[in-house]
């Protein structure tokens, strides 16, 4: 015989979503509210639907109804070199063209900005058209400042520390825990920790 339980659900609506400030380059993970579409689902699909329950959203009315409709699209919160690279190893057009064609493109000033530092870093010559570096960067799943690291540390031959320094700059904070996975950070700490 199946017992009847009802599950109680509380979500705080908030997620960690990672974005770019485009005229800095800066990539950064913000702590957001989700949409009202998001919000909806979390109410359909965790409680109520399969078995009974009843979802509690932290967060009061108002905070509601200033929910954005839908996530701000990812072009528009990513960094754009990688995606200008793509657009130029494709031979699909001039950059700013083909992103200006996009559904929700991104701002002029941005695009150019990626392309002149694209052509600082000798991705692009002068005219936009890829150079035998930003060739190389295409091949790369890495921001171009990273492969350009990397690249030059393997001409220079000094790969091995540039492979260290990429490594911890392409990475998340290491010591930010997943709340998921705070047992496995927690044994993991304990397996280097030592007592003086």
């Amino acid at each position: 015989m199946k017992s009847s339980m009802t599950l109680f659900v509380s979500y705080p609506s908030n997620v960690n979503i990672q974005g770019t400030l485009h005229l800095f380059y800066a990539l950064s993970m913000a702590i957001v509210w989700i949409t009202r579409l998001k919000a909806l689902a979390l109410r359909r699909g965790r409680a109520g639907r399969v078995q009974p329950g009843e979802c509690y959203h932290l967060y009061p009315r108002c905070v509601y109804d200033a929910f954005a409709d839908y996530q701000l699209p990812e072009i528009l919160r990513t960094p754009l070199q990688s995606l200008c690279l793509q657009i130029k190893s494709l031979k699909l057009s001039s950059i700013s063209e083909f992103l200006s064609r996009a559904l929700q493109s991104p701002e002029l000033l941005a695009v150019q900005n990626a392309i002149e530092y694209l052509k600082i870093i000798g991705a692009l010559d002068e005219s936009e058209n890829l150079t035998v570096l930003g060739r190389y960067l295409t091949m790369l799943p890495m921001e171009p400042k990273l492969g350009k690291m990397l690249i030059l540390g393997a001409i220079l031959n000094c790969l091995d520390p540039i492979l260290t320094i990429v490594a911890g700059i392409s990475v998340r904070d290491p010591f930010l825990t997943p709340l998921d996975k705070k047992d496995l950070a927690k044994a993991a700490k304990a397996h280097f920790f030592t007592r003086f």
